[in-house]
């Protein structure tokens, strides 16, 4: 990699640790990012286990537990032993659960749309088809 290409590649992962850092985008909210997160993952795939919560973020367990833990006593999620097997643990959000989701996530929209109110809609296509690349050079699931 040549100097001004090592530049700009750090330039560009210190701009996007800013981004994730800051959370700029949670607002007056009682989740943390790593909260709301869990929540968005078993909102949109609905009961799914701790297992699959922890493998898609390359989680330890230990570390989900405490998550669900926290998203438990505010009532947000609940967890359910599966009949079969008692050691398998789903987690599902409550009805508190998702108004709070939908809430959160449509301010967090809001503020999204605002930072990004400086791009033309032609900018904004072109920034997502390179977000798209990159999380498809990465190999992320979702990427088109």
């Amino acid at each position: 990699m040549d100097r001004r290409r090592g530049a700009l590649v750090r330039e560009l992962v210190e701009l996007l640790q800013l981004l994730s850092r800051k959370q700029w985008f949670m607002g007056n909210t009682d989740l943390t990012l790593d909260e709301f997160l869990v929540l968005d993952l078993v909102e949109e795939r609905g009961n799914c286990t701790m297992g699959e919560v922890a493998d898609s973020f390359s989680m330890p367990r230990s570390t989900l537990t405490g998550i669900i833990d926290r998203l438990e006593r505010k009532d947000f999620v609940r967890r359910v032993r599966s009949g079969d097997d008692r050691r398998r643990v789903r987690i599902g959000t409550t009805r508190r659960g998702k108004k709070a989701y939908e809430k959160f996530r449509s301010s967090a929209l809001q503020k999204v749309d605002t930072a990004l109110s400086h791009l033309s809609d032609d900018e904004l296509v072109d920034l997502i088809a390179i977000v798209r690349r990159l999380a498809g050079a990465l190999g992320l699931p979702g990427a088109r």
